[in-house]
């Protein structure tokens, strides 16, 4: 599926808006967003310190999406979604090497 035109332009400017920022919570539970939809968040993902994912379609793609742009998170949520337990390890070991380097 291809993003139109209109959608694309909206995230962009978007993206340029929130890089602008520091310090920020996003809620955007329940909106069903997919990998898709993670992979182009991901890209502004990093002025973000809270981010509420809750009940939305993210599986262990749009984890590694995520865990690109993990060490600006303060506070992630991700109940209620397509994460399996290969996702979530890969989490963990994302997390742990991020606990490494701030050691």
């Amino acid at each position: 599926m291809y993003l139109s035109a209109m959608y694309s332009a909206i995230m962009l400017e978007l993206i340029d808006n929130i890089n602008k920022l520091t310090n920020l919570n996003l809620t955007l539970s329940t909106n069903k967003i997919s990998d898709i939809g993670i992979k182009y968040l991901a890209l502004v993902l990093a002025a973000l310190t809270n981010l509420y994912l809750s009940t939305n379609k993210i599986s262990n793609i749009g984890i590694k999406y995520l865990a690109l742009v993990l060490a600006a998170l303060t506070n992630l949520y991700l109940s209620t979604n397509k994460i399996s337990n290969i996702g979530i390890k890969y989490l963990a070991l994302v997390l742990v090497a991020l606990t490494d380097q701030a050691d």
